[in-house]
C-alpha cells in the first residue's frame, strides 16, 4: 500500500531479466553497459586485449637497465630512508638526476611490492599507456568529425606499427607521447566550455603535470593552454568587456594550473625538493641542450646526431608510416581546413592537433637540435597524426557511402590496418616497420636505424641457451653492447653461460675471438660485420629485416 502499482508488462519484463537469484539482471546491465559504449570505449577494450597478449614478449632495450636502477634508487630513498650519500653513490650516469623519475619510480614500487621482474612490470605498465591512447585519440576524431572521425581515428592508432613497436619497452619517449595526446584533449574540452572554474584548474594541473612528470623538456606543450583564453575571446568577440574575464578570472584559474602541474612533477622527484624551480628548469636546459654526441645512419649515411640533414625527421615520417596513411595525412589537413569553422570544439582540436604536428617538425628544421634513433624522441607527434588521418578515412568513408554503401565500412577499415599484416610478421619488432619508399628490406639495416634499442639480444640470448642445453661444458660469449645495453642481453641468459662485454670498438678486421665459442652482435654500428672470418650461426630477423647475428668460434681456445 501507498506504493505507485507497477505495469504489468514492466512487472514481468524485471522478473524475466532478473531470473533466478537475479543473474539475468546482471546480464542485462552488462549488455546495457556494452550497447552504451562509444568507439572511445570499444577500443579502448580492444587494445587492453592486445596488451594482455602481447606484452611479456619484449626484449629489454638500450635504456632500460638504466632507468628501472634509477628507479629502485629513487624508492630506497622515499620509501626505505636512504641517504643522500648513499643515492648519490648509485651506479647510475651523472645527469640521470635530471631526468623525472615517475614512471622509473612507480615500475620499481610495483615490483618490489610483488616480487615481480622489473622489466616484466616496466613493460606492462608502459603498455597500459598504450591502451590509454585510445581514448583521447577518439574523443578528438570525434570533434572534428563525429562517430566516425572518433573509430577511423582509433583505427588509425590501432595500424601505426612505429608507435606500437615503441609501446611496451620505451622507456621515456613513448610515455611522454601519450601524456601530450591527454593535454590537447584536456585543454580542448576545458576551452570548449562557456563557464570556466576552478575544477578544471585542476583538471588542467593533471594533464599538465603528466606532461611534466615524462619529460620535463616539455614545457614547451604548455603553449596549448592559450587555447582556452583564445575560445573565450571567439566567444566573447564584440563585448567590450571580455578582456575582464580573461584577466580575472581566465588567467588566475590557468595560474593555478600551472602550480598543480610542477608540484606533480616534483613530487616523485627527490633532486628537485632542494630545488623546485631551478633543478627542473636546468633539466629542461639540458634536454634542449644535449651535448654528447652520437653516429647516426641516413640513407646509408653516417651523420653526427648535431648535424643532421634538415629532413632527417620528415623522412623517417614518410618511411615509418603505412604509405595510405601519408595520402590520407594530406587530404585530412584540407579536411581539417574545412571543419574549423564548423564549431568551436572542432576548431580548437584542429588547433592542438595542428599544433602538436607542425611546431616540433618546424622546430627541427629550423633549429636543428642534437637527435637520434629515429622518430623515438618527436613520437608524440604520432597519436595526433593518428587523428589527421582518421579524420580523414572518415571523410572518405561518407563519400564513398554516396555510391558505394556497403564498400564503404570494409575498404576503409582495410586502408587503415593495411599495416597489420606485416605488425604480426615483425612482432615483438614492430618499431622497425619501414614501408615499400624505404626500398629493399634485406638491406634495410644498412641505410636506417632498425634495432637501435638492441632489444634483440632476448632472442639472441634464447638462442645461446638452447645451444648450451645441449653442451657438457660451459659456453663462453663475446657480447657487442655498451654498459646499457649488456643487461639486454645477460638478463636473459642462463646463468650458466659466460658473457663477456666486448664493447663497440672491437675491430672488424679481427680474424678471430679465441677466448669465446660465439659473438652475438647487433646491426647498430655495423657491429654485425665484426669477425667476417667467422661463419654466421644464426640471423635474428623478422620479415626480411636483419636485427643481429651470432657467430660461432669454431676452436675456441682452452675450451
Amino acid at each position: 500500500m501507498g506504493q505507485n502499482p507497477q505495469p504489468e508488462g514492466e512487472s514481468q519484463n524485471l522478473e524475466l531479466a532478473a531470473g533466478p537469484g537475479g543473474g539475468g539482471f546482471a546480464r542485462g546491465r552488462v549488455a546495457h553497459f556494452f550497447r552504451r559504449l562509444s568507439a572511445e570505449g570499444w577500443l579502448t577494450i580492444l587494445a587492453l586485449l592486445i596488451w594482455v597478449m602481447v606484452h611479456g614478449d619484449y626484449g629489454i632495450t638500450w635504456d632500460e637497465p638504466v632507468q628501472s636502477n634509477y628507479g629502485e634508487a629513487v624508492r630506497k630513498y622515499i620509501f626505505n630512508g636512504q641517504s643522500v650519500a648513499e643515492f648519490s653513490q648509485s651506479k647510475l650516469p651523472a645527469n640521470i638526476v635530471y631526468y623525472e623519475p615517475a614512471l622509473d619510480l612507480t615500475c620499481a614500487t610495483v615490483a618490489h611490492l610483488f616480487g615481480a621482474d622489473i622489466f616484466a612490470v616496466r613493460h606492462g605498465v608502459q603498455g597500459l599507456l598504450w591502451v590509454a591512447m585510445f581514448y583521447p585519440v577518439c574523443a578528438l576524431g570525434r570533434r572534428i568529425l563525429g562517430g566516425p572521425g572518433a573509430w577511423f581515428a582509433g583505427f588509425a592508432l590501432l595500424g601505426m606499427p612505429s608507435l606500437f613497436g615503441q609501446a611496451f619497452n620505451n622507456p621515456k619517449d613513448f610515455p611522454l607521447a601519450c601524456a601530450a595526446i591527454w593535454l590537447v584533449h584536456t585543454v580542448v574540452g576545458i576551452a570548449a566550455a562557456r563557464q570556466l572554474d576552478w575544477r578544471h584548474a585542476v583538471k588542467l594541473g593533471v594533464a599538465a603535470g603528466f606532461v611534466l612528470m615524462m619529460r620535463p623538456g616539455a614545457w614547451f606543450l604548455g603553449t596549448l593552454l592559450v587555447l582556452v583564453p583564445l575560445a573565450h575571446g571567439w566567444r566573447s568577440r564584440g563585448n567590450p568587456g571580455w578582456w575582464r574575464e580573461v584577466i580575472f578570472r581566465i588567467i588566475p584559474v590557468l595560474s593555478v594550473a600551472v602550480i598543480i602541474g610542477w608540484f606533480l612533477m616534483i613530487l616523485p622527484w627527490p633532486n628537485a625538493w632542494y630545488s623546485p624551480l631551478l633543478h627542473p628548469i636546468k633539466s629542461a636546459s639540458l634536454a634542449m641542450h644535449f651535448k654528447e654526441i652520437f653516429p647516426v645512419l641516413l640513407r646509408g649515411t653516417v651523420y653526427p646526431s648535431n648535424r643532421l640533414p634538415w629532413d632527417y625527421l620528415i623522412s623517417y615520417l614518410l618511411l615509418t608510416l603505412p604509405v595510405p596513411f601519408l595520402a590520407l595525412a594530406a587530404w585530412g589537413h584540407l579536411v581539417c581546413w574545412r571543419k574549423r569553422s564548423q564549431s568551436i570544439p572542432a576548431a580548437l582540436a584542429v588547433l592542438g592537433i595542428g599544433f602538436l604536428i607542425w611546431f616540433p617538425l618546424a622546430t627541427f628544421v629550423i633549429a636543428r637540435p642534437n637527435v637520434y634513433d629515429g622518430l623515438r624522441h618527436f613520437l608524440f607527434i604520432l597519436p595526433p597524426f593518428a587523428v589527421l588521418v582518421g579524420v580523414a578515412a572518415a571523410d572518405v568513408h561518407f563519400r564513398l557511402q554516396k555510391n558505394l554503401p556497403w564498400l564503404a565500412l570494409p575498404v576503409v577499415a582495410g586502408v587503415l590496418l593495411s599495416a597489420v599484416p606485416a605488425m604480426v610478421r615483425l612482432h615483438p619488432y614492430e618499431n622497425v616497420y619501414f614501408n615499400f619508399l624505404a626500398g629493399p628490406k634485406a638491406t634495410l639495416h644498412e641505410r636506417y636505424e632498425t634495432d637501435y634499442w638492441a632489444s634483440s639480444y632476448r632472442e639472441a640470448a634464447a638462442w645461446i641457451n638452447e645451444v648450451q642445453s645441449h653442451r657438457g661444458r660451459q659456453l663462453c660469449v663475446l657480447v657487442s653492447a655498451s654498459d646499457f645495453s649488456f643487461p639486454a642481453f645477460t638478463h636473459f641468459l642462463d646463468p650458466k653461460v659466460k658473457a663477456i662485454r666486448a664493447g663497440f670498438n672491437f675491430s672488424p678486421d679481427a680474424t678471430s675471438i679465441p677466448e669465446a665459442d660465439y659473438c652475438v652482435a647487433t646491426v647498430r654500428y655495423n657491429q654485425w660485420q665484426n669477425y667476417p672470418a667467422l661463419p654466421i650461426v644464426h640471423r635474428i630477423e623478422r620479415d626480411g629485416v636483419l636485427l643481429a647475428v651470432i657467430r660461432e668460434n669454431p676452436h675456441p681456445l682452452n675450451r
